[in-house]
């Protein structure tokens, strides 16, 4: 179920940072080039540390996705995104449209950067 507040982290931070070597965006899949800004996401959850890498455009749609869709509550793991606008959104699929192209048009920008 999308929005879930059976998984938020208990400690979470983001500190922007710009790519000083390559790296791979957890949410997209696609590689994290250099000299590109990117998100480094860390906290505890569950008791564990976790580090995350993700390009900035993607913590964005993340951010705006669980704002609009999920009034700002629960969460959406990372690297998720897809999936969770792909088949768990239990409202019309026409409010998911405009999120999934975005992260289709991220994805193409980077594969398309990547040699």
């Amino acid at each position: 179920m999308m929005c879930s507040t059976d998984y938020e982290a208990e400690v979470w931070v983001t500190t922007p940072r710009k790519a000083r070597k390559s790296y791979r965006c957890e949410e997209c899949g696609t590689r994290i080039p250099v000299g590109v800004k990117y998100v480094e996401c860390s906290g505890i959850q569950d008791g564990s540390p976790f580090r995350l890498r993700v390009h900035a455009e993607c913590l964005r749609l993340w951010e705006r996705v669980r704002e609009k869709l999920c009034g700002g509550r629960g969460a959406i793991a990372i690297g998720g995104l897809h999936e969770e606008l792909a088949g768990y959104y239990e409202g019309p699929a026409r409010d998911t449209w405009p999120y999934r192209m975005r992260l289709e048009a991220i994805r193409r920008k980077y594969s398309e950067a990547t040699p």
